[in-house]
């Protein structure tokens, strides 16, 4: 039985995400753009990929970006451009783009489709402004799905990393022209609240009122669990329903680390297999592929005394922050909302938790010396 961890999956190796598909497909056929908001590794980009695959089945156009692998406003421009001709099956790389294009216009087929969006000549040119290619590429969205008769769903993964490419005019550009666009349905996701919050939701953001916010949720931990337990008695785990249950619950449903220590189970399947193991050894085993991952964000908190005092509260278990630190040595309100902002910590019924579960076990083991009990 394969479980990949870290990687994007589609199709049936797509668990526990119907609800939201289903949303996601009744926005798109409404022609509304969304947001899409969750902490890293809860799944995002998988829920986007899937996305694009049912709108190719449903023969709409599509392309996705992820803004965290780009480098510049000349690559975004040229990205975005590959990404709306990818659609008609026109074969070539960012490079012929960048620095071919006059051989590519020797294309007949290339030629044609191109015809009227002359600013692709500008790729070619030391003197072209990015900023022109910007706009013209984000036109060519429009104009090219408006050509073909048919709608295009344009998908912007990470867009909170605009803000190293000149975020604030960036964002203000892609507001003024994607807004009218009438043939152009835009996912954007995100991974930190604060600045998802300042692009789509404050009332003075720039895309307030664009998108529909969507909020990504960890998957159903019975959902996890009933498939999980297949996997572990095809194994031939002793006792798998159990071992499931004790994944998930310590999980909570959190896609990558249910995933992770499924995948571990399984590469220790002769240790781990046995109703005599302890589920400690199975999270010993996944603290070791995550533990450079652990120090570095630890090392991130500990430079800021008040949220790592608040981090350090939590991790013990201590909900009501209030009773058990001085609110006059630290602004508790004000670490939290930077907290939350960040995507560290999530607040369900009232109550504050850790978006990382095998952060807070790592926090508990190794800096407060506390055991955690199995779930």
């Amino acid at each position: 039985m394969k479980i990949q961890v870290g990687k994007p999956v589609t199709g049936n190796d797509l668990i526990g995400r119907d609800q939201e598909l289903q949303e996601l497909e009744q926005c798109i056929a409404m022609g509304q753009s969304v947001a899409l908001i969750a902490p890293r590794r809860y799944g995002k980009t998988s829920l986007l990929l899937e996305i694009i695959r049912r709108s190719k089945q449903q023969n709409l156009f599509s392309f996705y970006l992820d803004l965290f692998s780009i480098p510049d406003l000349y690559d975004l421009a040229a990205e975005i451009t590959k990404g709306v001709l990818s659609n008609r099956k026109l074969d070539f790389s960012i490079h012929q783009l960048k620095h071919q294009i006059s051989d590519l216009m020797q294309n007949l087929q290339f030629r044609q489709e191109v015809e009227g969006s002359e600013f692709m000549l500008g790729f070619g040119q030391a003197s072209a402004n990015a900023w022109d290619l910007l706009r013209a590429s984000l036109q060519l969205i429009e104009t090219f799905s408006q050509k073909h008769k048919v709608q295009t769903v344009a998908v912007f993964d990470e867009f909170g990393d605009v803000g190293k490419l000149d975020g604030e005019q960036i964002v203000k550009l892609f507001r003024a022209e994607l807004q009218l666009q009438a043939s152009t349905i835009c996912l954007f996701s995100g991974s930190y609240e604060s600045v998802m919050s300042n692009t789509f939701v404050s009332p003075t953001a720039p895309f307030y009122r664009f998108a529909r916010i969507f909020r990504v949720k960890s998957i159903d931990p019975g959902v996890f669990q009933k498939h999980l337990t297949s996997v572990f008695q095809q194994e031939g785990f002793e006792q798998p329903k159990p071992f499931a249950g004790q994944i998930t619950r310590f999980t909570n449903g959190h896609p990558y680390y249910t995933q992770l220590l499924a995948q571990q189970a399984l590469f220790h399947r002769e240790q781990l297999s046995k109703a005599d193991r302890s589920f400690q050894d199975l999270l010993s085993l996944s603290l070791d592929t995550e533990v450079n991952y652990c120090e570095k964000v630890w090392d991130e908190i500990s430079a800021k005394h008040q949220e790592k005092q608040v981090v350090l509260e939590l991790a013990k278990g201590n909900s009501s922050l209030y009773a058990v630190m001085d609110s006059r040595k630290i602004n508790i309100s004000r670490t939290v909302k930077r907290l939350l902002n960040s995507g560290l910590l999530e607040k369900a019924n009232g109550a504050y938790s850790f978006t990382d579960p095998l952060l807070r076990y790592w926090i508990r083991e190794k800096i407060l010396k506390i055991p955690t009990p199995p779930p």
